[in-house]
């Protein structure tokens, strides 16, 4: 009888997987213009704040939302706010690393600039540097290998001139993706004094590759903070970018400090930790350290 019942019984169905909720993005892209019309009528006739749907409101909404569909393709700036000062942890710099490698960041691509980069360009190759890492911006007058670091700030001409070193196989991209913002704007006055900023052109790569608005995407990934960024550059003004890429080298304990009766390996990591206890914590360039690894393992295949 229990072997009967149980033949009987309907097996259990496995359970449905729920359907995701659509997203609001995704509920307003399926709709079409007389939806979005229907839609709109619908809230000025029965809203419980209809001032809040007056001309004026629709068409500030309208705006703000193309403003944020369109990204870096348009913005709004205040009166006499075209401009913005460089910071000065963006201006050029240049040092030689490990004896070997060149680093330059070129800051704004301005004349000045371009100037003062030449001239460590030939520094470097006085130096006999065989490798150079490109901060954020670079000049077309190196035949070594280069590597570009770029990130969020890597705007405009800087991310175009990246991307076309990439193309021709020139460069490696390290770090994280660019701004997206290889693009001509003109600025629109409005008749209050603000300036819409519209981008009306744009650069096209070969091939008919853009950069606008998804940016250039780095060939090696590397994280790191705008704030810890700042940081690096503002003190590698004054102690050097090695200081934030190379660790020093320990002491160890020899014959020499057993018959001292000393242990340089203790006596070392007690200051370390002194020093460390005096500082916030101890500055890495972690973008600038996978430059440097990647040229060093480089160098290491070729020789083999």
């Amino acid at each position: 009888m229990a072997a009967h019942l149980s033949a009987q019984s309907p097996a259990p169905r496995p359970s449905a997987t729920p359907t995701p909720t659509p997203t609001t993005a995704a509920l307003l892209n399926a709709m079409d213009s007389a939806e979005v019309q229907q839609a709109i009528g619908l809230l000025k006739n029965n809203f419980i704040n209809p001032g809040a749907l007056n001309e004026v409101e629709l068409n500030r909404a309208t705006l703000e939302g193309l403003m944020a569909r369109l990204g870096h393709g348009v913005m709004l700036l205040p009166a006499g706010g075209s401009k913005e000062a460089m910071p000065a942890a963006n201006a050029p710099y240049s040092e030689v690393l490990d004896n070997h490698i060149g680093y330059l960041r070129l800051g704004e691509l301005s004349a000045d600039n371009l100037k003062a980069m030449d001239g460590a360009l030939k520094a470097f190759a006085a130096k006999k540097v065989d490798a150079l890492v490109i901060d954020l911006r670079a000049t077309p007058a190196y035949t070594g290998m280069i590597i570009v670091l770029a990130d969020i700030d890597t705007s405009g001409a800087g991310e175009a001139f990246a991307g076309i070193l990439r193309y021709y196989d020139k460069a490696i991209i390290i770090g994280q993706p660019t701004a997206g913002r290889a693009v001509e704007y003109s600025d629109l006055p409005l008749s209050d004094g603000k300036i819409l900023r519209v981008a009306v052109g744009e650069v096209i790569l070969p091939e008919g590759k853009t950069l606008f608005p998804s940016g250039a995407i780095p060939d090696v990934a590397v994280e790191m903070s705008a704030a810890d960024k700042r940081q690096a550059f503002e003190q590698s003004l004054k102690s050097g970018m090695a200081a934030l890429v190379f660790e020093k080298e320990r002491p160890h304990f020899n014959e020499a400090a057993l018959l001292a009766g000393t242990n340089p390996e203790i006596d070392v990591t007690g200051s370390t930790l002194d020093r460390d206890a005096r500082s916030p914590r101890n500055l890495r360039d972690p973008v600038v350290q996978r430059a440097i690894d990647l040229v060093t393992s480089l160098a290491i295949y070729q020789k083999r």
